[in-house]
């Protein structure tokens, strides 16, 4: 079977969930994720930090031009494949050991960040 041309006899629900897919875009800006492990090594906990500005996905075609951008005639041969540009701005990663810093789980967190502090 050919992938490139739709299924003619597909329903109105399978049709609906294909154009919001290929209309899709995701953007996430100001992403903050941390991950701390004391249990490997209780002496050296080690820190995982990854901060991401801004990362979008939005759909474009075979070519890589944004479909807003895309002349429509262009566009009249749909295909069943979905193609997405993504882009990345200010990707940190940082790993780090904090022998003396305490967990930052927990009931105490303020307590354990004043003393962290300090």
């Amino acid at each position: 079977a050919d992938d490139a041309v739709p299924d003619e006899s597909e329903g109105f629900y399978a049709r609906l969930g294909r154009q919001i897919i290929a209309n899709l875009q995701v953007t996430l800006k100001k992403v903050l994720i941390r991950y701390e492990d004391a249990c490997t090594d209780p002496r050296r906990p080690v820190v995982m930090t990854m901060k991401l500005d801004e990362c979008s996905a939005v759909p474009c075609d075979a070519a890589w031009r944004n479909v807003e951008e895309t002349p429509k005639g262009s566009q009249a041969n749909a295909t069943s494949r979905q193609f997405r540009i993504c882009s990345l701005s200010g990707l940190t990663v940082a790993i780090d050991h904090l022998p003396m810093a305490p967990r930052l789980t927990g009931p105490s967190k303020i307590t354990a960040l004043k003393r962290w502090k300090e």
